[in-house]
């Protein structure tokens, strides 16, 4: 980013759980560019994160159907209130303190989790119909096609999982045990009218 020279800044961080001390890590990163960050808090989204082995699923699950909708409909309040604030420049610091601290510093500890997920993509070749979109929602360009057609993962991976949970025939497992659709759930968004971000044709 460039340098802020004092221009002001806010972030609204979205999370399925608990965001731990992102917002004081942001601030502290503007800061050193030189922006006036005077707004950080938090607004808790569906769960697009449902793999084997992890502990964190056992109590957020994916939701859906009603579910969903109650937590998109309160979502949605909460930011239009985040909105005002922005607006009337109100300062704000969510996930302050020692708690959320110790909250952040272990959860930077478990990066080996999201590791040990980076190395077990593969594709379900009897499901996948080569459309291609994988590829194309890939934000790192992550996921490139040889010329024999296979779908090869590189090692630029951020655990994103846009390509799992919007493959349109699930082919893209993490895994093999996510071949289970019914117990390994994938979010697919808030509905099908709104498109997915594309980072290449």
């Amino acid at each position: 980013m460039p340098e802020g020279k004092g221009k002001k800044i806010f972030f609204i961080i979205d999370c399925a759980g608990i965001a731990g001390d992102t917002s004081m890590m942001c601030k502290r990163l503007m800061e050193s560019k030189g922006y006036d960050a005077f707004y950080f808090n938090h607004i808790y989204m569906p769960n697009n994160f449902f793999l084997p082995w992890m502990p964190f699923n056992l109590w957020v699950k994916v939701p859906e159907n009603e579910k969903l909708n109650k937590m998109l409909l309160s979502a949605e309040k909460r930011l239009q209130k985040m909105c005002s604030s922005v607006l009337n420049l109100e300062t704000r610091f969510e996930g302050t303190g020692f708690l959320w601290n110790c909250i952040g510093w272990f959860q930077r500890k478990m990066e080996f989790v999201l590791n040990f997920y980076k190395n077990k993509f593969s594709i379900a070749k009897e499901k996948c119909v080569d459309c291609g979109l994988c590829l194309k929602v890939c934000p790192t360009g992550n996921i490139s096609k040889t010329e024999d057609g296979k779908i090869v993962f590189g090692s630029n991976c951020i655990m994103c999982v846009k390509c799992y949970n919007l493959c349109p025939k699930d082919a893209i497992l993490i895994c093999k045990k996510t071949i289970n659709n019914e117990k390994y759930k994938r979010y697919k968004g808030p509905n099908h009218k709104i498109k997915p971000t594309l980072y290449r044709k």
